[in-house]
């Protein structure tokens, strides 16, 4: 059973400040897809590595803000009907999915030998969004 470590970070889970964005024409023909990327590190002390990526993804975000956002669905903007905009979160939307969250696992396993509800504990977001609910532009998950 995995563990969520609950240690926010203040930088991270601060909201960042950029102007709202529609999305493109293009974008909006794309169905929604979520992709999740597995990145593997050997470390004497996995635990250690977390600050580590904390100060990266503050670094990121500090560059690119508008990947700690969301895309939600505008219903109307300028005469033009259900455009997808990024847009920057609020506090409750990062709180509910926040830039980095830990996850300690008990046993050793992988998210190649899991099946489809297991492999939901080793991404950040749920496997399945609800088409109304903002979707995180980017999110990361340690899994210890």
């Amino acid at each position: 059973m995995a563990q969520l470590d609950d240690t926010r970070s203040l930088t991270l889970d601060t909201p960042r400040n950029f102007k709202p964005f529609t999305l493109s024409s293009l974008d909006h023909i794309v169905p929604s897809v979520y992709l999740f990327f597995y990145i593997t590190f050997k470390l004497d002390s996995p635990s250690d590595g977390i600050p580590v990526l904390r100060n990266g993804i503050s670094r990121l975000l500090d560059a690119l803000p508008f990947l700690s956002g969301n895309i939600v669905m505008i219903e109307e903007l300028d005469g033009k009907q259900n455009l997808m905009q990024v847009t920057p979160a609020e506090a409750s939307a990062l709180h509910r999915s926040p830039m980095l969250k830990v996850i300690h696992h008990g046993a050793k396993t992988t998210a190649v030998e899991c099946d489809d509800v297991q492999h939901a504990d080793f991404v950040p977001i749920p496997l399945h969004l609800h088409t109304t609910d903002p979707s995180p532009v980017l999110r990361f998950q340690a899994n210890v």
